[in-house]
């Protein structure tokens, strides 16, 4: 196992025995947990007596994200939160893990109240309180320091030094130039207002506790903690989640305000304007120049990067960014304009259609090989949560056992996701990939050595397999848009087998605008089904649809 990039079960198992061995756990039995580890193996070690949670990287490339989450753990145990004790955290053979103790109870899902709600308000007021003492880890900061309140002076000031004639966001459309005196006067605001910053949990749902009876719901899983303003930080993302969901309702996100001891409808105003300062965050990554070099000490994770129509809209003080697409394949970074410049040149006869495939590809290839997170080398920008919760509407159109192909598969990555969605739903989807890049192809064959036979370097618009396969997922953008419709068709007659499905997505679609789904019924493609799902953005769904090719036999 070592030097491998991917943990079969198999090896995982042996691993998380060597690790309770080192430990001392004295284990008696070792039980792999499915459908819970998304990004990580997730165990349950028993002793004779003890019983504890061993979790660690999939990718054995992953960086440690285990060392935030077990000095929260610590802290928040420390501060009265009830929380699994760390037993360890560290690497073990090149690959990182945090070990816990193993705490039974119901999700809190199953047992929610505006009761329930009212507590985790109350934690997050002892979490907002927690001391960031010298042995915090680095990834809990943001790239303006350590320091918090010079920190979150800086990050204003960059914003208002960026928000000038010259910024970078007018020219990709983020928002109109007659709207940035208000965003100067909303940062402004910020900036005048005494904000106390803070840490926050990050993800303080009930999904995220464990209820047991006559006691206090447990909190678990510190993934996404960071440091920012409170007490607004994790009552932002739980507003975030209510405006694109629903979930938590209005009722609950109303306890969680008052066990924070808020009144929700008066913080609304300074809530919008630290909404619209997280999607400039957003945005700003990748579009503008840093404000101080970027390292992984200054950055916990990836940032998305963005493709975006004019969007910052004013109504009183609130604003609303909208983004258009989270798609990495044609915005990572400063993609987005050249992938434009490239179309322009092809639509002007510049570059013919091979012309075209080259220079996408001496784009992509290179930043996707570059991209410091398995989730950002397969052209997804935000986290790995967010991975599962977008990538995973595919598996609406697998609805049997069967052969995948990912065009465009890049590292890999959807194709062991597919393979792993599918054995939680019982069903045995065996994967294969295509890429245009080789240096992609390869790569993609040494993080899955065990099918590497099964990977291709090839043109799909114009490859033609040896054999067929009953579920081909592609994307719309990987050829020119005049090709779309030959280049579906193409698919259908020489990749998915006679009563196969072309599965086209994800796609993220404005609710407004037709989809391209119709599109495609307008040209006589034989849609058999389509989803929808609600977008973190109002504006926005995370569409995916699919094409019988029987129907064309």
């Amino acid at each position: 196992m070592s030097g491998a990039a991917d943990l079969t079960d198999l090896d995982a198992t042996e691993f998380a025995r060597s690790l309770a061995d080192y430990h001392q756990l004295r284990p008696g039995s070792i039980e792999l947990v499915i459908g819970l580890g998304s990004v990580n193996h997730v165990f349950i070690v028993r002793s004779h007596s003890d019983a504890y949670v061993i979790r660690f990287a999939r990718d054995s490339l992953r960086q440690n994200e285990f060392e935030v989450e077990g000095w929260c753990l610590n802290q928040a145990a420390a501060h009265g939160i009830p929380s699994p004790a760390t037993i360890a955290t560290g690497v073990h053979r090149g690959v990182c893990y945090l070990i816990q103790t193993f705490v039974d109870g119901a999700p809190g899902t199953s047992q929610r109240s505006a009761d329930l709600w009212r507590t985790l308000g109350r934690y997050a007021r002892i979490v907002h309180r927690i001391p960031l003492t010298e042995d915090a880890p680095n990834g809990l900061f943001s790239r303006f320091g350590r320091d918090l309140p010079a920190a979150w002076q800086a990050h204003l000031d960059y914003h208002l030094g960026q928000l000038n004639p010259a910024d970078p966001l007018i020219k990709r459309g983020v928002y109109d130039p007659r709207d940035q005196t208000g965003l100067r006067s909303l940062v402004s605001r910020l900036r005048a207002r005494p904000i106390t910053v803070g840490l926050s949990h990050g993800d303080l749902s009930i999904r995220n506790t464990l209820v047991q009876p006559d006691t206090e719901p447990v909190l678990l899983d510190w993934g996404s903690a960071s440091t920012g303003p409170t007490p607004y930080g994790d009552l932002l993302t739980l507003l975030k989640m209510h405006r694109a969901t629903g979930d938590p309702s209005s009722d609950e996100l109303a306890a969680f305000a008052d066990g924070c001891g808020l009144d929700l409808a008066a913080e609304l105003p300074i809530l919008n304007d630290l909404l619209v300062l997280s999607h400039l965050d957003l945005l700003a990554l990748g579009h503008r120049s840093p404000a101080r070099p970027a390292t992984r000490a200054h950055l916990r994770g990836p940032h998305r990067s963005c493709r975006v129509r004019p969007a910052i809209a004013e109504a009183g003080n609130r604003y609303r960014v909208a983004v258009t697409s989270d798609d990495a394949r044609d915005a990572q970074e400063h993609g987005w304009r050249q992938m434009s410049e490239i179309n322009a040149a092809y639509q002007g006869g510049e570059l013919d259609r091979d012309g075209w495939h080259r220079a996408v590809l001496a784009i992509i290839e290179p930043t996707y090989l570059a991209a410091p997170t398995a989730e950002a080398g397969s052209g997804h920008q935000g986290s790995p949560v967010e991975w599962e919760q977008t990538r995973s509407i595919v598996m609406e159109a697998i609805d049997q056992s069967g052969t995948f192909l990912d065009i465009g598969c890049a590292n890999g990555l959807l194709m062991e996701s597919v393979h792993r969605w599918g054995r939680a739903n019982r069903l045995a989807v065996e994967p294969y990939g295509v890429d245009i890049g080789p240096r992609l192809a390869e790569l993609a064959r040494a993080r899955y050595p065990r099918w590497a036979d099964r990977i291709w370097c090839a043109n799909a618009a114009t490859w033609n397999p040896d054999r067929r396969f009953d579920f081909v997922r592609t994307a719309i953008e990987y050829v020119p848009a005049d090709e779309l419709e030959h280049f579906l068709r193409h698919l259908l007659a020489a990749v998915v087998a006679p009563h196969g499905r072309l599965i086209v997505g994800k796609l993220n679609e404005l609710r407004a605008a037709q989809p391209v789904s119709e599109w495609a019924r307008e040209l006589g493609l034989p849609v058999a089904g389509e989803v929808r799902r609600p977008h973190s953005h109002l504006d926005l769904e995370y569409t995916v649809f699919w094409i019988g090719a029987d129907a064309l036999n």
